[in-house]
């Protein structure tokens, strides 16, 4: 083989080799804007959109509970603390009147004979009693009557 035959042959092989390199470098490429354009298929598929769609409408009812839970939250709250302070303001005048009885002379007596039960050097207490013990025990002994006891009485 001579020199010339030999270069030819390491000339052929250089040429072969930096051709399946630029081919490899093509198709690899090839590759990547396929795999590129297969992807963009795929986004903007109506499937793809539907996807969207779906997972927006997830989105926004997942947002409106949890809107709709605060409010009804805050509303409970706000009807708590407005029946809190109609009380405190009931509380208030209550207290008010109070202070408008004590600053009295009769009102600060009023008080302290309801207080401590006490009364004036000559004055007497009354109690009154009710019997409500009479009119029970009279309830529970017609009810005690047999039957024939109460026929009786009905016929006198």
């Amino acid at each position: 083989m001579t020199a010339s035959t030999a270069q030819a042959a390491l000339i052929a092989f250089w040429l072969r080799l930096l051709n399946s390199i630029g081919l490899l470098y093509y198709r690899l490429s090839m590759l990547e804007f396929q795999e590129r354009r297969r992807l963009r298929k795929i986004l903007y598929s109506p499937y793809a959109a539907g996807v969207l769609i779906v997972l927006a409408l997830l989105l926004v009812r997942s947002v409106w509970n949890l809107y709709t839970d605060k409010y009804v939250t805050s509303i409970e709250s706000f009807n708590k603390t407005e029946s809190e302070l109609r009380t405190l303001q009931q509380r208030r005048a209550q207290l008010e009147e109070d202070i408008a009885l004590i600053s009295t002379e009769r009102g600060r007596e009023e008080v302290i004979r309801e207080t401590y039960q006490v009364a004036k050097p000559g004055e007497r207490s009354i109690q009154i009693i009710d019997d409500q013990n009479a009119t029970s025990n009279t309830a529970s002994a017609v009810t005690k009557l047999s039957w024939w006891q109460r026929f009786v009485r009905m016929i006198e």
